[in-house]
């Protein structure tokens, strides 16, 4: 009986992104990652689709250990309407956590969006209250 354990497999959601790649770069050699990003992701195992894309998420989450959930929208000004939020960050959100139910996946690690800590209120007194980089 051998007491080697085998490399965790993680899948990476918008593994073409800066953060994603930046954790293939420094822990590659650790994982064995694959990705899902609207875009192709070079020199990874990885499936081009939207979130929203239930059938690909849970395509993509077949073998998987862990997930690591980067995908968003990207834009952090405060004039993001909900057309674009709600099916980037928020339905993609939820067919994630539901594939990985689906798919048996131990765990999921979700790096939130910039809209959990503000700076989209525009109305008083929110827009008088200091928000933001220079506080």
């Amino acid at each position: 009986m051998s007491n080697a354990r085998s490399v965790q497999k993680i899948l990476l959601t918008g593994a073409a992104g800066r953060i994603g790649t930046y954790l293939r770069e420094r822990l590659g050699a650790r994982f064995d990652f694959s990705g899902i990003d609207r875009r192709p992701v070079d020199g990874l195992d990885s499936t081009v689709a939207n979130l929203t894309d239930h059938d690909a998420v849970l395509g993509a989450m077949q073998g998987i250990d862990t997930v690591v959930h980067l995908a968003a929208e990207p834009r952090h000004t405060p004039d993001i309407w909900w057309d674009v939020l709600l099916p980037d960050n928020i339905v993609a959100t939820a067919n994630v956590f539901e594939a990985a139910r689906q798919a048996g996946v131990g765990r999921v690690v979700f790096f939130s969006s910039m809209h959990v800590v503000g700076m989209y209120e525009r109305d008083e007194p929110w827009s008088s209250i200091a928000n933001g980089d220079y506080g």
